[in-house]
């Protein structure tokens, strides 16, 4: 079967959402020139596109192991640099120069409501992508989005009981402790599973080495991180008990 390859795409067949879009949102291939038609393959190419191989150069796959760590003790600091690096990554290999990474991550954290949907968005296409690449690891988007929504309900919780006791004059109960940790592994779970996931996308293709290996400033942050964190819990705890 033949079909026009300026409106579909010739790799994965998925349609062409504007004509001005030189590559395929799925999977990166190049659409052909106008006019022409051709045979769509019945299975995925086995080497990426060029446009995808010369995107990912300086792309690496990030160890699991830290990237959870830098989310634990991060909090919601490096998530926001997580998600501003890794919608980055998928900007390019999308080839969609209406993506913007960092105002992107600054909605998801500054407004609230529209960020859930721009945080669902983030991992949705990290799942169509594997999709795409015929990759079983998925991150999750719904999953992932549900415990971004508990975590925003433990912050904005914390806020309204504190704000009550204040305004009654009463001392409230400080789940800050608590919270500290949970919004902790919250985090984790969600950097983790996504760097997974996306990593996972980087293995499958062929054609081009993506490296996985930590940066020196990572294990710097860490060590930082870690030491904010023991003060605040240390901190926390002590207005607790006294």
């Amino acid at each position: 079967m033949t079909v026009d390859t300026t409106r579909f795409c010739g790799s994965c067949g998925a349609a062409r959402e504007s004509m001005t879009l030189r590559f395929c949102r799925q999977c990166g291939a190049a659409f052909a020139p106008t006019g022409a038609v051709s045979v769509v393959p019945s299975v995925a190419p086995s080497a990426p596109a060029p446009f995808v191989v010369a995107s990912l150069g300086e792309a690496r796959r990030r160890p699991r192991l830290i990237v959870t760590l830098l989310g634990l003790l991060g909090n919601a600091t490096y998530a926001f640099f997580w998600l501003w690096m890794s919608w980055r990554e998928l900007k390019r290999i999308r080839g969609d120069a209406s993506m913007s990474p960092f105002w992107h991550a600054v909605a998801i954290f500054v407004m609230p409501l529209y960020g859930l949907f721009r945080f669902h968005a983030h991992f949705r296409t990290i799942d169509e992508l594997n999709a795409a690449a015929r990759v079983p690891v998925r991150a999750g988007a719904g999953l992932l989005t549900l415990v971004f929504f508990l975590v925003l309900g433990v912050l904005y919780g914390g806020l309204l009981l504190s704000a009550a006791a204040a305004s009654s004059g009463r001392a409230a109960f400080s789940l800050q402790p608590l919270s500290l940790v949970v919004v902790g592994a919250a985090y984790a779970y969600i950097v983790g599973t996504g760097q997974r996931a996306l990593s996972a996308y980087f293995s499958s293709l062929s054609g081009v080495t993506i490296p996985e290996r930590g940066h020196a400033l990572e294990y710097v942050f860490i060590v930082l991180f870690f030491l904010s964190f023991s003060a605040q819990v240390f901190i926390a705890f002590g207005g607790t008990l006294g």
